[in-house]
Parts: C-alpha cells; structure tokens; sequence
C-alpha cells in the first residue's frame, strides 16, 4: 500500500462546532509532499462560511516534526486567515513544535 501526503481542513463555526461537510482534503500529493496553496484554503473556507480552521497534514515517513516547508505553510494560512477574521487552531503540539 503506497501512502501519499494528504493536507486536511475542518471547517468550523464560532462555537468550535464542525461545519456540516465540514472535513475536506483540500491536496493530495506524492510519497514526500503535498502542494498547497493559501489562497484555496481561504476561498474554501469562505465558500463554507467557516468561522474556524483546523488543518491537519501527515508526514509519510513517519517523522513527526513539522519541516522548515511546513512551518512556512502554516505561517502563511495563519496570515491569510487573520486577514479574514477567520480563527485558526495550532498547536504543533502547543507551539512547543512537537
């Protein structure tokens, strides 16, 4: 079985509740990356109406800790999302970066 990585949004309201069809993978890439691009995060979570985003993104090769790329993305989403007062979850694990 061959695992690709895949880049996930759940969509929420103002009250933390997931927006219905509220889980889409927005990218699917190859064994060691997946192209992703704020401005479809952003028009996706407009065109749900999300108040909040939660984005989840898999390393195949089983390493945990985000790359300098992933850090770069969810900077960048962070921004994007702020510009529209549009909430955002992150944690890699409470900023502690895993």
């Amino acid at each position: 079985m061959r695992l690709d990585e895949v880049f996930e949004v759940a969509y929420l309201d103002s009250g933390y509740k997931l927006l219905r069809d509220g889980v889409e993978r927005l990218e699917e890439g190859t064994v060691d990356r997946a192209a992703v691009y704020p401005r479809r995060v952003m028009e996706a979570a407009l065109r749900k109406g999300a108040a909040i985003l939660v984005f989840a993104h898999n390393h195949t090769n089983g390493n945990v800790s985000p790359s300098e790329q992933d850090k770069v993305l969810t900077k960048a989403l962070i921004l994007a999302a702020s510009t529209l007062h549009i909430k955002h979850v992150f944690s890699f694990r409470e900023e502690g970066l895993l």
